[in-house]
């Protein structure tokens, strides 16, 4: 049986929760394909979270941190429910069966390698940000897409939906999913990397696995069409030139 001990905290913490533990939890998830035991104790807004598990999941940690930072939001949105509040959830660090040590950093790795190829600089960005609604609503949905683990399909989701009503003028959903396809030079297809997450996500169905990897996938597409969208209201056009290769699966 290996232990691992992850550290995180509440936020905010002028809203300390006091105390909070639970009995060892039998966890299973479509996202990991063992047992986990869990326990969780919380003491001013002070989370620890010891696992035990049969299996050694040193090189999918951040998958094993995304489910442990669902089951913490649950029972701290329960608080929340109760007392009419409003929680944020960080999983921060963990000690390792070994001994060893890590802290999690507050970026997505893939996104933090990927920042370069962001199209435009950072002050041109805010510009257009506050000039355009679908950008703030799209960005909105990007922060939370990183943020909410377990609901980052979802959000990646609405993110592209939040560009699509660029064109909601162009007639039906239909329509305007092809205009902005148009536009963007993406391939329907690529919308699949995160839309068949999305929409159990989305209608409050069950969640289907979703890896650390697969996770990434997502993140990058939202991203990806985030930055078309933005170079297209930046230099005022109908239609990204062929330069831009199409965007696919």
């Amino acid at each position: 049986m290996a232990t691992y001990t992850f550290s995180g905290s509440v936020h905010p913490n002028r809203a300390a929760i006091r105390h909070l533990a639970f009995a060892p939890l039998e966890v299973e998830s479509p996202d990991y394909p063992g047992k986990l035991i869990v326990r969780v104790t919380i003491i001013w807004s002070q989370v620890s979270v010891v696992v035990d598990t049969a299996d050694d999941i040193n090189d999918d940690v951040f998958t094993l941190k995304n489910i442990l930072l669902g089951l913490v939001a649950s029972a701290v949105d329960a608080l929340g429910y109760m007392q009419g509040h409003a929680y944020d959830i960080e999983i921060t660090s963990v000690v390792f069966p070994d001994g060893s040590f890590r802290v999690f950093g507050v970026d997505v790795p893939v996104l933090t390698e990927s920042r370069n190829a962001r199209p435009l600089a950072a002050e041109r960005v805010v510009e257009l940000t506050l000039q355009n609604r679908h950008v703030r609503r799209a960005l909105t949905d990007l922060r939370n897409a990183v943020q909410a683990s377990q609901d980052t399909a979802f959000y990646c989701y609405r993110a592209v939906e939040s560009i699509r009503q660029s064109w909601a003028d162009s007639g039906s959903e239909g329509k305007q999913w092809v205009a902005m396809n148009t536009a963007l030079r993406i391939d329907r297809s690529a919308h699949d990397a995160i839309k068949r997450w999305a929409d159990d996500q989305r209608h409050g169905a069950g969640i289907l696995p979703m890896t650390d990897s697969d996770r990434a996938s997502a993140l990058l597409h939202a991203w990806g069409v985030t930055d078309r969208y933005l170079v297209l209201i930046d230099q005022n056009v109908d239609m990204l030139p062929e330069s831009f290769p199409l965007l696919a699966s």
